[in-house]
């Protein structure tokens, strides 16, 4: 995929020669979908369509590897990250373990019985995409639902972690135009999460999240599972051009 193009030529003016403006400009390219799973980033051609130094380019790089959205091979180069079935469960496994202890601060932090009104707002404006039709609305605020978990949490350090995880989950959710079977299940999945935080009861919201994000997690491996047997079986069988 190295002769794959990597989007518009942008030249970063001045006060951007850095490698966190360089990275969060490949990285808006892979989540965006401009640069694809499985393609190549070439260091030399990036630093000079950029017109930056390939050294910028590298730190650039070494970022989005640690944010697990591009992967380096030994002698081979560097390359975006093509989700597999297993990353998807590691990658949904380590949300559940942050996101579990934020919804017990939530619980920790209201007071018992009251409303979740921020999180119901969110739920309303869900319900309002679905009756448009509207997958990709849907899915966005299914997000922000999360996103105000951990604010609400008021815990800097794990709404940071979280906001790590962002880019490689949105990778892996732009491959499936719609994650539940159907749209009326994005509303439905998030209530019981909202009612166990107001019911008080810490255990109950862990439990709530845990089996929502667990639920996701199947769906979006299975569906991955799926894309590697079409893949391996395209790979096994090439046409042969006549």
């Amino acid at each position: 995929m190295a002769g794959a193009a990597l989007g518009a030529r942008r030249t970063l003016t001045k006060p951007e020669l850095l490698p966190s403006a360089v990275a969060d400009v490949l990285r808006e390219r892979i989540v965006a979908g401009t640069l694809i799973p499985g393609q190549r980033l070439v260091e030399a051609s990036l630093a000079d369509e950029m017109d930056v130094s390939r050294g910028t380019v590298r730190d650039a790089l070494k970022d989005l590897e640690d944010e697990g959205l591009i992967e380096n091979v030994p002698r081979r180069g560097t390359y975006v990250v093509d989700p597999g079935p297993r990353d998807v469960r590691e990658i949904y496994d380590l949300r559940a373990a942050i996101e579990m202890r934020a919804v017990r601060l939530v619980v920790e932090n209201s007071v018992p019985g009251a409303p979740q009104t921020q999180l119901r707002q969110i739920i309303d404006r869900i319900e309002r995409a679905v009756a448009a039709g509207d997958a990709r609305r849907a899915q966005d605020l299914d997000m922000t639902f999360h996103t105000e978990l951990y604010r609400l949490a008021g815990s800097r350090r794990l709404e940071e972690a979280f906001r790590r995880l962002l880019p490689v989950m949105r990778l892996v959710l732009r491959s499936r135009h719609q994650l539940y079977p159907s749209l009326l299940d994005v509303p439905r999945e998030h209530l019981p999460v909202i009612e166990a935080i107001e019911s008080g009861s810490a255990a109950e919201a862990e439990a709530a999240i845990d089996h929502h994000l667990a639920y996701a997690r199947d769906l979006l491996a299975a569906h991955f599972a799926d894309v590697r047997a079409v893949q391996e079986q395209a790979a096994a069988n090439p046409r042969v051009e006549h």
